[in-house]
């Protein structure tokens, strides 16, 4: 099981949750590509609809607590998103691919999740 390290902590558990359990998908995919396993497809499947729904909860929680870099959050979602449902099957580049997705995946929660979680520490010190 992947564990996300302690500063990339969001302090909103579900989405933590959620977090990791995106990087054990990826790290699956990731090594299914790499045996040349013809499940690969499914996998990255099921790790899109996850990350699809990853995306729509955060950003309707980031809505529920008035975060006011939730749009621009959200774009940056669909972005992602858009990009990550394009990787290809192929081993070669496709493990190129997947490696992007996890360095993606990582921006994100580092860059822009955190962000959030520091709106969150502000609104408890008020």
């Amino acid at each position: 099981m992947y564990t996300i390290p302690d500063n990339w902590i969001t302090n909103v558990p579900a989405i933590d949750q959620e977090h990791e359990n995106l990087f054990q998908k990826l790290m699956t995919c990731r090594e299914i590509l790499s045996k040349g396993d013809q499940s690969f497809q499914t996998h990255y499947d099921d790790f899109l609809k996850d990350l699809l729904q990853h995306f729509e909860n955060e950003d309707a929680y980031m809505r529920k607590v008035d975060y006011p870099g939730v749009e621009v959050h959200a774009k940056h979602h669909r972005i992602l998103y858009d990009e990550l449902k394009n990787i290809p099957a192929q081993a070669d580049l496709g493990a190129k691919r997947i490696d992007h997705a996890i360095k993606v995946l990582f921006e994100d929660i580092v860059h822009d999740d955190l962000y959030f979680s520091e709106f969150l520490r502000s609104q408890k010190t008020k």
